[in-house]
């Protein structure tokens, strides 16, 4: 038996104070930098920064790349991963001011592998957890063309109706 643990020593699912540590940190790197969060593992755990690991990580967060942000909330909201894999794809998409988009179903189902009909499916997941606000358009000569779609990052139960 482990005396830290009270699980017999190898046994899966058993881990080391200091695995718990490292994921309470990493969780703090989603509120914090990434230089911040090595920092504090780093004092945590009793172990000295490594030269020139300041300027690694500051490559790195120059280094990103495009990507969108999902709120905590939807999460917790009762929607399926498919439907906060969307969001975040149609984030992707969406102006960072207006939060609007227009992907087709079409190009949004090939970018992420999946039919049209879950597309659909999942779109109607967010509007109904209130991630999500979609306005039909149509061409002037009344042919149905690419949805208007809204993103809602506000919190519904805390938004002002």
């Amino acid at each position: 038996m482990s005396a830290k643990r009270g699980k017999p020593s190898g046994s899966a699912g058993c881990t080391s104070p200091r695995s718990n540590e490292e994921a309470e940190f990493l969780m703090l790197s989603t509120r914090a930098t990434i230089a911040e969060t090595r920092k504090r593992y780093a004092e945590a755990v009793n172990m000295p920064d490594p030269e020139g690991q300041e300027e690694l990580v500051r490559e790195a967060d120059s280094d990103v790349g495009a990507f969108a942000m999902t709120p905590e909330w939807l999460f917790d909201s009762g929607a399926s991963i498919g439907a906060i894999g969307l969001f975040g794809l149609l984030a992707c998409y969406a102006d960072n001011k207006t939060k609007t988009c227009w992907p087709s179903r079409t190009a949004l189902a090939a970018r992420i592998k999946v039919s049209a009909n879950t597309i659909d499916r999942w779109k109607a997941e967010l509007v109904s957890v209130k991630a999500l606000s979609i306005k039909q358009q149509s061409t002037a000569d009344s042919g149905q063309t690419s949805n208007k779609y809204y993103l809602l990052y506000a919190d519904p139960r805390r938004r002002s109706e």
